[in-house]
């Protein structure tokens, strides 16, 4: 396992301050939208992310001076689901590749700084039992939209084996994705973002040449110890809708 000396303010940097519940209700939502953005500045983390409902919020609370960057999902699941219910019924990224490109054009028009995009699970084992092409075709395509907004490749980890990581990892280097996200947190008897699974990214990504490409740890992360642990692992970002307990836990230490 690859061992990163990490500082708690490079914890704290490497924070992007998620808001994807299924819940919530106008106005409630854009409430706490405005808040999630004004954490972000107080504490310096690298993004907020958030649903397309909320760009625009989002955008106008962080402003276009903000070092904060403005993360929008991309194909995301409207409600949270087990795997067995996943299995039987496909739905994690099961978003017509159209309605994919619609919502990076209205990313692109409200200011998003940064992709959170789903990978159509289903149609990617199909792929790797058949040697398909889908899920490059499709990814070739949302990369080709979305010019040159960086791209964060929503595995759902909890779905796949290792070997499947390492295919679809390869597929994501190959079609220009940037980073490469664990899980959407919307597995409910999932395990999420692992240092077993950021390993095996990274160690993946090293053997391809692809140094360059980020990893995002998301799905589970609650507290300071788990993000020091994924970013020590390889990963370069931490989802999380607990940003501002892991920040505080990383404070006390810093004094």
């Amino acid at each position: 396992m690859m061992m990163i000396t990490i500082t708690p303010q490079h914890v704290v940097n490497a924070l992007e301050h998620t808001l994807l519940k299924w819940d919530c209700k106008e106005p409630e939502s854009h409430q706490l939208v405005e808040r999630l953005c004004q954490e972000a500045k107080q504490y310096g983390f690298a993004a907020v992310c958030v649903r397309p409902i909320h760009f625009t919020t989002a955008r106008y609370a962080l402003g276009v001076t903000s070092s904060v960057a403005l993360a929008g999902v991309v194909g995301f699941p409207e409600f949270p689901l087990t795997k067995a219910i996943e299995k039987a019924h496909p739905m994690i990224g099961a978003v017509n590749s159209t309605t994919k490109l619609q919502e990076i054009s209205c990313a692109q028009m409200e200011g998003v700084d940064e992709l959170d995009v789903v990978l159509n699970s289903a149609y990617f084992k199909t792929d790797f039992e058949v040697g398909g092409s889908f899920t490059e075709d499709e990814l070739t395509g949302l990369r080709t939209c979305a010019d040159d907004l960086p791209i964060k490749l929503i595995l759902e980890t909890d779905l796949l084996t290792s070997e499947e990581i390492k295919k679809v990892v390869a597929i994501a280097v190959a079609c220009g994705m940037d980073t490469i996200k664990t899980s959407t947190g919307f597995i409910t008897d999932g395990i999420g973002a692992t240092v077993e699974t950021i390993t095996l990214i990274r160690q993946t990504l090293d053997a391809l040449g692809a140094t360059h490409v980020g990893i995002k740890a998301s799905g589970g992360v609650k507290t300071y110890a788990q993000a020091l642990a994924l970013l020590q692992a390889g990963a370069t970002r931490i989802g999380s809708s607990n940003c501002v307990a892991i920040a505080q836990e990383a404070m006390a230490l810093l004094g």
